[in-house]
């Protein structure tokens, strides 16, 4: 019986390391209002980095917006994207720091930073 006992201890602690490992980290991304916002929007704007996927959605209906991700030298990516009900989904594939900027198109524009890593 004792040996039961341990063995399904281990095999608990065995399936819990495998299930934490597993776990997906989805990173909020703050979201700032640049300067000059007439109306600061930014509560209508979410953005989570998970992995290599950078998810934008949009709380609010803000109209027609343009996204641009920058690398660490200001560089704009050329990125594909697909969109998901809320908003876009885009695939980062390279390790980084970048920038995400959201211009809306009566001028107010929004940033956040973010990093990918492994």
């Amino acid at each position: 019986m004792l040996r039961k006992i341990i063995l399904f201890v281990f095999l608990l602690g065995v399936t819990s390391k495998i299930f934490a490992d597993n776990l997906v980290i989805n990173d909020e991304i703050t979201i700032l209002a640049n300067n000059g916002c007439g109306n600061d929007r930014s509560a209508s704007i979410s953005a989570h980095i998970n992995g290599h996927y950078l998810n934008v959605a949009f709380l609010a209906d803000l109209g027609s917006v343009t996204i641009k991700i920058l690398d660490e030298s200001y560089t704009m990516l050329e990125l594909s994207y697909i969109e998901t009900p809320s908003g876009y989904q885009y695939y980062i594939p390279l390790e980084g720091r970048y920038t995400l900027l959201i211009a809306l198109e009566d001028g107010d524009e929004y940033r956040g930073d973010f990093e990918v890593s492994e």
